[in-house]
């Protein structure tokens, strides 16, 4: 009965052992998501190029076509299956303000980047990124 017991402690320590928390996931995704990417942009079935740098919680990006999408500068943090984006930038008042890259999109990891995702009833709108070497 010992030895029993004594084998069910040591599994559980080996086990537990090999576990990775969520904070480490999420680090893991942070890292992942950090440095420099070209993609395309959607909404709705209209495109756009863009380029988005993420670095130590900020991200600064463009687009091909103006305030298509509107991205800026700012800062951003991820959650597990999240991302957040504060958009720091005064806007004028001639576009539509949904374009600017601010508040939460869910991403998905690829084997060749990542993708941003926000979908509401009103639009679909999706950032396809790929990593590339920062300038």
């Amino acid at each position: 009965m010992r030895k029993t017991l004594l084998l069910l402690i040591v599994f559980l320590l080996v086990a537990c052992s090999h576990e990775v928390s969520l904070d480490d996931q999420y680090a893991a995704n942070f890292n992942v998501l950090e440095g420099c990417f070209t993609g395309t942009y959607e909404r709705n079935g209209e495109g756009a190029n863009v380029s988005l740098n993420l670095a130590e919680g900020n991200f600064e990006g463009g687009a091909d076509k103006i305030n298509f999408p509107a991205i800026c500068e700012g800062y951003y943090y991820v959650s597990e299956t999240q991302i957040t984006f504060v958009n720091r930038c005064l806007w004028t008042a001639d576009f539509n303000w949904a374009l600017i890259l601010d508040g939460s999109y869910n991403y998905l990891l690829t084997d060749t980047g990542f993708t941003i995702m926000r979908i509401t009833e009103e639009f679909e709108e999706y950032y396809r990124l790929k990593p590339v070497a920062c300038k």
